[in-house]
This record gives structure tokens, C-alpha cells and sequence, in this order.
């Protein structure tokens, strides 16, 4: 939630007026300008920039399928589920992964 609202609701409608709010504090000038939007957002609080940070995280986590991937991604990641689902066993569970990292870092 952002100022009490859902990220869908703070993002403007198509007939939106030009003078939409990110919050009581802080207005779009012009909604459609992603730099004055960024300059108005870098005047909330870090808290507030923070949960900020979080609904747009969570817009584009909510579609991934919008989130392309380069033709090489996607060759590197059919290489390794092909490779997981030829030997499921071959990799290390994530909290195993997770140790191994964390005992790396204490050295």
C-alpha cells in the first residue's frame, strides 16, 4: 500500500487529470513524465521510498511474462532445467547453497 492505497490506485486512470498524487505530500506534476515522477519520489521519506520500491517490485513480479528475456537467458536457463530434470539429484539444496555462502562470506 502506498499512502493508504493500492499500488492500482495510486497509479493514474487514462483520464486522469495531470495534477495525480503519489501521496498527500508529494504530486504528479504531469503523470506521464517518469523523471519528474522520480524527482517527486526522491522527496518522501526512505521509509516511504522504500514500501514505494516494494508495490513497483511487486507490479512487475506480478507479470512476469512482461519481463522478456534475452535469447541467451533463456538458452542458458533451458540448458538447466534440462540439466536439473537429467540428474534432479546433481544440484545442492538452497539451504545447503545458503551455508556454503554464508561461510564463505565469514572468512
Amino acid at each position: 500500500m502506498i499512502e493508504g492505497r493500492s499500488a492500482a490506485s495510486a497509479r493514474p486512470s487514462h483520464n486522469a487529470p495531470n495534477h495525480c498524487y503519489l501521496s498527500a505530500e508529494v504530486p504528479w506534476h504531469n503523470c506521464c513524465h517518469e523523471r519528474d515522477f522520480a524527482k517527486d519520489a526522491l522527496h518522501l521519506s526512505v521509509k516511504k521510498r522504500i514500501k514505494l520500491v516494494c508495490e513497483i517490485w511487486d507490479s512487475i513480479g506480478a507479470v512476469p511474462e512482461a519481463v522478456g528475456l534475452r535469447h541467451e537467458e533463456r538458452a542458458l536457463l533451458d540448458e538447466r532445467m534440462g540439466a536439473l530434470q537429467k540428474d534432479p539429484k546433481a544440484g545442492s539444496p538452497w539451504e545447503t547453497v545458503y551455508k556454503r555462502i554464508q561461510a564463505r562470506l565469514r572468512k
